[in-house]
């Protein structure tokens, strides 16, 4: 999947990850989020750049600072210009949504990530709407799943919307 996704041409991911923000979008507009909880997008993962650009002014827009060393996943406020806050926060109250990318994701809406479980622990006490992004192909037949591991609410594809109850219609 890593491999696959690095080897994805620039056209491709600009083209795939306009048709997930057009998704993302409907649904945002939709339930008029005032906090959103979003990944800053690396390594050919899906762009957040055209979301964030449509809710900076809008939504109060959070993302994650992940230390693999210590194992914690802290937060930072997304100001205009994709600056950061200086300020980081442990937790975030109040979330309407939270957007997170993946390795693979299966129909359940079931997530791999990349192993060190921070989003799952993060997912794990939030009551809000919970989107995973992807590409298509990264949908796959079977996940593995640990006790720990979040179901997400929806995943976001460009071909598709799979989601676990009706949020988006």
């Amino acid at each position: 999947m890593l491999l696959r996704r690095k080897s994805l041409s620039n056209e491709e991911i600009l083209f795939c990850s306009k048709k997930i923000t057009e998704k993302l979008i409907n649904i945002i507009d939709k339930l008029k989020p005032k906090r959103v909880h979003i990944y800053i997008d690396r390594e050919n993962e899906v762009k957040t750049n055209f979301l964030i650009d449509k809710c900076i002014s809008d939504i109060e827009l959070f993302t994650p600072e992940v230390n693999c060393y210590k194992k914690e996943i802290r937060h930072k406020r997304i100001t205009s210009n994709y600056s950061l806050s200086k300020e980081t926060f442990d937790d975030i109250e109040n979330l309407d949504i939270i957007v997170v990318p993946g390795v693979a994701f299966n129909k359940r809406c079931m997530r791999l990530g990349f192993g060190g479980g921070f989003y799952d622990r993060f997912l794990s006490n939030k009551n809000c709407l919970k989107i995973g992004v992807s590409y298509d192909w990264q949908i796959i037949q079977k996940v593995p799943i640990c006790c720990h591991d979040e179901m997400l609410d929806i995943v976001v594809t460009e071909k598709r919307i799979i989601e676990q109850k009706n949020y988006s219609k």
